[in-house]
């Protein structure tokens, strides 16, 4: 609607990826809505932060929307200092929708190509689970999309070290958790 903001963007990116991910029976009236939906997200873009852009375009891209339609393009990635703030750090990434996982690494290789982001969606605690736990800088868990039994392997082996939930299950979901755990650690 009429209050839609840069602080709901991820939501509406989720709603997107629920509806377009579920059967319609009226295909018509749900492109119609989609399209009202990101027509409103393009009249805010230039509020938005660079990982929002990036999930907007992937969004688009693997939907078949050109991004270039919403005024989005590739050089207004970067606008703020996200990328400063996760550059070469190791990112790890767990749900059991691998599709959801390997959208937010590609987006977030867009939007900062210096990171290095690891998904995994094994069900139990695995060797490979445990090094990821370990060795990388920020682990993001999608809870919504998880087994019991690796997440508490994960949470076991993590430490004190950076670990966040994703309220949801699609990459938006993941992607917004990384923007909140930095909006709210860097606040001046």
């Amino acid at each position: 609607g009429e209050g839609l903001g840069v602080d709901m963007i991820f939501w509406t990116l989720e709603v997107i990826e629920a509806f377009m991910r579920s059967a319609s029976p009226d295909s018509a009236a749900r492109e119609a809505l989609l399209h009202r939906m990101l027509a409103r997200i393009a009249g805010i873009r230039a509020r938005l932060s660079s990982l929002q852009l990036a999930a907007v375009r992937r969004l688009s891209e693997e939907f078949g929307w050109p991004s270039n339609e919403l005024g989005i393009t590739a050089d207004q990635v970067g606008q703020d200092n996200f990328a400063t703030r996760l550059g070469n750090q190791k990112v790890a990434i767990y749900s059991l929708l691998e599709g959801a996982s390997r959208q937010a690494k590609v987006a977030l290789e867009t939007a900062v190509p210096s990171v290095e982001v690891e998904c995994n969606a094994d069900h139990v605690g695995t060797s490979r689970l445990r090094a990821l736990a370990r060795n990388s800088d920020i682990f993001v868990i999608a809870w919504a999309a998880a087994k019991h039994s690796a997440t508490e392997f994960i949470r076991e082996h993590r430490g004190d070290r950076t670990l966040l939930y994703a309220q949801g299950k699609g990459f938006s979901s993941l992607l917004r958790a990384l923007e909140d755990h930095f909006r709210l650690a860097h606040r001046p």
